[in-house]
C-alpha cells in the first residue's frame, strides 16, 4: 500500500511543479515537473522483484482423475 501512496505522491509533485511553471514562467520548475512526471512512470511500468511479486510462472495444476479420464478417451 505504501508503495501506491508514493507514486501517487510522485504525481502530485509533478502536477504541481508543472502548474507552478506554466504560471511562473519557471523552466527549471517546468523541467523538475517532468523529471517527477518521468519517475512515476517508471514506478507504474516497472517489474517489482520479491517474494510476492515473482517474475517465474506457477505450473498449471493437475488435472483431476475424472477430467483426466475425459481427455484421454477422446
Amino acid at each position: 500500500m505504501k508503495h501506491y501512496l508514493f507514486t501517487a505522491a510522485i504525481l502530485i509533485a509533478a502536477l504541481v511543479l508543472y502548474s507552478i511553471g506554466l504560471v511562473s514562467g519557471a523552466l527549471l520548475l517546468f523541467a523538475g515537473g517532468g523529471a517527477f512526471e518521468l519517475w512515476f512512470w517508471a514506478r507504474i511500468f516497472a517489474r517489482r522483484r520479491g517474494p510476492n511479486h515473482s517474475s517465474k510462472r506457477t505450473p498449471p495444476a493437475p488435472l483431476n482423475s475424472s477430467v483426466r479420464r475425459s481427455y484421454e478417451s477422446r
